[in-house]
């Protein structure tokens, strides 16, 4: 508890300066979700890493962003997602050939788990602190918050969205095993095993609820499209690799087991992140597809 309180800490004594920064270049209040501008991604500059002053370990403090992508290629882009479809148990064809893309949890603002949070190309933020790894995800404002001294699983830990993580130090590389999680998750988003953008919201408005007709022709081809479906279930363990690479980049790459869907690991590919050249990510209000579909029915009926 005394390492999550200075972990926040450390980010409040940040958000002041920059609200005023904000304020100053006339973007204070600004909506950073699909429909706001996108945010500065100049890259900050490269260089070897720093290291924080209590233990020596590389210092990932900062904001980082995955530029937009297309994934058009077999093997599904930079995230690996074709050998991930390779391993999905042939039991579960019966379930994916029932979900649409729209049935992805993140379309209906429910956290996003890890490795799909580090695909969607929305800003996270690290901050750290003796004993504690805090990360801050833009979109939904999600959050994680890990404990790296190296203590096991604790028991009591109920499941979640995104899991319980404990981490540990191997050398420089931050490993994070996560466990507990509810079952509800998705691996990936439906859109990246789509050709289309990647990315975290629901790509049109006034969006039926899961299991009606879909609005649009986009959301239409991927009904039924069951290699663009990545659930997962309550016995899925996700082990993390977080690395520096310099001081304007890092590298995330994750090891999935989940012995109800998949036959054998699924290694993701090596996801890189640019640093921003500022300090505090934005506020991002989540409007839920059905909650679209009430508010256009009731401007409709006005």
């Amino acid at each position: 508890m005394r390492s999550l309180i200075i972990a926040l800490l450390a980010a409040a004594t940040i958000a002041v300066p920059r609200a005023l920064e904000l304020r100053a270049q006339g973007r204070e209040g600004a909506q950073p979700g699909p429909q706001a501008a996108a945010p500065d991604t100049k890259k900050a500059p490269a260089g070897p890493f720093t290291r924080t002053a209590w233990d020596g370990k590389p210092n990932f403090a900062g904001v980082w962003h995955l530029p937009m992508q297309v994934d058009r290629d077999p093997e599904r882009g930079q995230f690996n997602l074709g050998a991930l479809e390779r391993l999905y148990r042939p039991e579960t064809r019966t379930l994916r050939d029932k979900l649409r893309g729209f049935d992805s949890p993140d379309y209906h603002c429910a956290p996003q788990a890890y490795p799909m949070a580090m695909t969607v190309p929305h800003p996270i933020q690290i901050v750290q602190a003796p004993n504690v790894f805090v990360v801050l995800t833009e979109y939904m404002n999600g959050f994680r918050v890990v404990p790296t001294d190296g203590r096991p699983h604790d028991p009591a830990a109920k499941p979640s969205h995104v899991g319980e993580s404990v981490g540990h130090w191997e050398g420089d590389t931050l490993v994070v095993d996560v466990t507990r999680f509810n079952g509800k998750q998705w691996l990936a988003l439906a859109l990246q095993g789509a050709a289309g953008r990647a990315g975290g919201a629901a790509p049109a408005r006034g969006a039926a609820p899961a299991g009606g007709p879909p609005p649009s022709s986009e959301l239409a081809g991927l009904r039924g499209a069951r290699e663009n479906i990545w659930p997962s279930s309550d016995a899925l363990q996700v082990v993390e690799r977080w690395t520096m690479v310099d001081a304007a980049t890092m590298e995330y790459q994750a090891v999935v087991n989940d012995p109800k869907m998949l036959t054998d690991p699924w290694t993701s590919a090596r996801v890189r992140r640019t640093k921003l050249p500022y300090n505090v990510i934005q506020e991002d209000v989540c409007v839920s597809d059905v909650q679209r579909e009430l508010e256009s029915k009731l401007e409709r009926e006005k």
